[in-house]
């Protein structure tokens, strides 16, 4: 995913990385794309920098902004983040 290359991710605004995840990709597919950027945040091996991570996560967020938390089939593994870092970071 050139959206998330290392160099798109460090030199563009995450404005443009959100537009160029719509312009990508239609909104029939928004399931499955969340499911592939999860895949990517999960495996550190294919995401190596924490920008990488966080654009990732924007990404996966943006993709049911307009929805209710709900209808959002993303909302559990954001829960699970937050719990990640709130232990990792003692906060």
């Amino acid at each position: 995913m050139s959206i998330l290359s290392e160099e798109t991710v460090e030199n563009q605004t995450l404005e443009y990385l959100v537009s160029q995840l719509h312009q990508f990709f239609k909104r029939e597919d928004n399931f499955k794309v969340g499911c592939t950027l999860l895949m990517l945040i999960q495996h550190s091996d294919f995401l190596l920098n924490q920008t990488q991570k966080f654009a990732a996560i924007i990404l996966c967020y943006e993709l049911y902004r307009n929805e209710p938390i709900a209808s959002n089939p993303l909302a559990p593994i954001f829960m699970h983040l937050l719990v990640s870092y709130n232990f990792n970071y003692n906060i």
